[in-house]
């Protein structure tokens, strides 16, 4: 009985927890998507040479295993978790609240928070030969006028 508690107990944190039953390299690939995504990309703070920045991504609710780096445009992915993101004054960074994904799909909400806006994005991906594809996005923007 207490091994059936243990793993009942088990399988609800990982369903609330964001990610789960999927390979590290699944999980990389579907968070390299939401960071690709075209309608984010002008949003992204640009170094003079209209390159990207260095691209954040919030350990909060959702963590990414910090030891297996992302690029973009030649920049590693950092992760941070909430009170490096408010210690540094990060403004612009990456926050997912759902993560599932299994082996042939996902389904992922995040927010994109930079200076001027925050994104509210959710996602429905698909895996086919081992290439993630984006269904359908939906992305709410609100200003954000206090910062």
């Amino acid at each position: 009985m207490k091994k059936f508690i243990l793993l009942l107990t088990l399988a609800f944190f990982i369903s609330i927890g964001g990610v789960n039953a999927q390979s590290v390299d699944g999980t990389l690939k579907v968070l390299q998507a939401c960071i690709d995504l075209p309608q984010l990309q002008d949003l992204y703070p640009k170094a003079e040479d209209n390159v990207t920045k260095q691209i954040y991504v919030m350990q909060h609710g959702i963590s990414f295993p910090k030891d297996k780096t992302l690029q973009m445009d030649g920049y590693k992915i950092i992760y941070l978790d909430k009170s490096e993101i408010e210690s540094k004054n990060i403004s612009s960074y990456f926050l997912f609240w759902t993560f599932k994904i299994n082996e042939k799909e996902a389904f992922v909400e995040f927010t994109y928070e930079n200076n001027l806006t925050s994104n509210k994005v959710s996602l429905n991906l698909a895996e086919e030969n081992k290439v993630w594809t984006v269904l359908e996005t939906k992305i709410k923007k609100e200003d954000n006028y206090e910062k």
